[in-house]
Parts: structure tokens; sequence; C-alpha cells
């Protein structure tokens, strides 16, 4: 019996030590898995971060940043300065080019009191203030005399040379691009002089 028994925990001996390795080298295999698995998950979430912020730098490049190109106003008499209940109504487009040298417009206006036209400005000043002329929509030397007596429309395309100041204002002749930040920074109108109001019967503000 004590012979049996001996060799019984001789060969149960073996047996755990012929298994230990295998056991201890799957372990290994598990933690070796585990640590390839979090370093696989985290490389994953830093390369989706830089994509995230590399396409939040491309939105401002190309969205909030991108200078504004197109403008338009919304003329009537109570936004003149003092304000006059008139019957007339306008609207002014404006288009700047890719290079910020020179700006198509479309002025239409109708419904007007005056029996003529006199001229039609976009003058320098903030909404409720007045300012001087910046730029001649008409007369001008595409359009000498502004359609009406009531209403008409008139287009053109206006460049540094059509700049006429105000330099008391600040800005010089032929200073095309502080006519264009004027019309960035909100402070330009467009005005619409008549016969029966010499001062202006409609405006609008620029935006």
């Amino acid at each position: 019996m004590r012979i049996r028994t001996a060799a019984w925990m001789l060969m149960a001996g073996a047996m755990a030590l012929a298994a230990g390795p295998s056991l201890a080298k799957g372990t290994g295999k598990e933690h070796g898995h585990g640590k390839d698995s979090t370093a696989n998950q985290d490389n994953g979430q830093g390369k989706g971060h830089d994509v995230s912020d590399d396409d939040d730098e491309h939105g401002d490049e190309h969205g909030d940043e991108r200078p504004k190109l197109s403008f338009d106003a919304r003329l009537n008499g109570f936004l003149e300065t003092p304000s006059i209940s008139s019957t007339g109504t306008g609207k002014l487009k404006i288009r700047l080019n890719a290079a910020e040298s020179s700006a198509d417009y479309e002025l239409t206006y109708s419904g007007l009191q005056g029996t003529s036209v006199s001229a039609a400005h976009i003058h320098l000043g903030q909404p409720g203030t007045s300012g001087g002329v910046m730029v001649f929509l008409c007369p001008s030397l595409t359009t000498p005399v502004c359609p009406g007596p009531a209403g008409g429309t008139v287009t053109g395309t206006l460049v540094a040379a059509d700049v006429v100041g105000p330099s008391a204002q600040g800005v010089a002749p032929g200073e095309f691009a502080e006519f264009v930040k004027a019309l960035r920074s909100h402070a330009a109108y467009v005005n619409v002089h008549t016969d029966l109001y010499p001062s202006g019967e409609i405006r609008g503000n620029v935006r």
C-alpha cells in the first residue's frame, strides 16, 4: 500500500508540473490580449479625436471666417433721419467680386411721391445717423439720369474710382477697401433723393 501511495503521489506531482507552464502561458496570453485590446482601443480613440479637431479647424477656416461678399438693403421713408411717411419703397443688392476690387449693384424703387429722382447714393453712417456720400448709384457714368419719376431700376458696377469719400469721415477718394469695410461693419446706408424730399425720401441700411 505504501509503495502504491508513493507512486501515485509522484505521478500527481509530475502531472502538476507539466500543467503549470501551460496554465501560466495561457494566463499570460489572456493578460497580453487584454493589454493589446486596451492599446488598440486607446489608439482608436486618439485617432478619432484628431480627426474631430481637424474638422473643427477646417470649419473655422472656411465657415465663420469667410468674408462676406453679398449685401442688401430694404428702403422706406421711416428709415430716413428724421423719418418720413412716404409711399415709396425700394431694395438694393450688392455683390463684390472675389478680389474685392469691384461690386455689381442693382437698385429698384417704386411708389415715390416726388416727381423726379435727383440722386441715389450709398452713404457712410450707422442706422439712425447721417453721413457723407461714399458712392453715386445714379446719376453716374453708366446711369446719367436716375429713372423715374415714381420708380425704376438702376444697375452698374462700382470700382475704386467711384468712391468719392467722405474725407471728413476718414474715407479718401478711391479707397475702395474702406467702402467694403463700411459695408461689412453695417455702417453704410442707401438713400434715394427726390425733388419733394431733397435730403432723401427712402432709405435702407446695408446688411
